[in-house]
């Protein structure tokens, strides 16, 4: 999916390609994934040709909020701290990347209604 999301539309062989790249990969692999996908609603194709190109139905960040959503609650009982303290120790952080989670958690808190803080 993120080769889609990154190219927007593309075709069979043209991800093949790209993955071909780092490492083999079997075209009918590739076709039964996207099909699949298909069948979800993750993407959608139209007719380009002989082939179909391929593009996504559902924005990254939809996905990713949802995917972050289950990971939270099936391995950290739904407990944000847990999850960035897990990170935290297996993780080393430049200064720079700890000031930008400073800004995150900031912004967040500027935002979050009244009555939650």
């Amino acid at each position: 999916m993120a080769i889609v999301w990154e190219h927007l539309e593309i075709t069979v062989n043209e991800v093949t390609r790209i993955i071909n790249e780092s490492r083999p990969t079997n075209r009918n692999t590739i076709q039964t994934f996207l099909v699949r996908m298909k069948e979800k609603g993750w993407v959608d194709s139209r007719k380009e040709g002989a082939s179909f190109a391929f593009f996504p139905t559902r924005p990254r960040n939809e996905s990713a909020k949802g995917k972050v959503a289950s990971l939270l609650d099936r391995y950290f009982g739904g407990s944000p701290i847990e999850m960035v303290n897990t990170l935290l120790k297996d993780q080393s952080l430049t200064a720079d990347q700890a000031e930008e989670l400073r800004k995150l958690i900031d912004k967040a808190e500027a935002v979050r209604p009244r009555k939650q803080r």
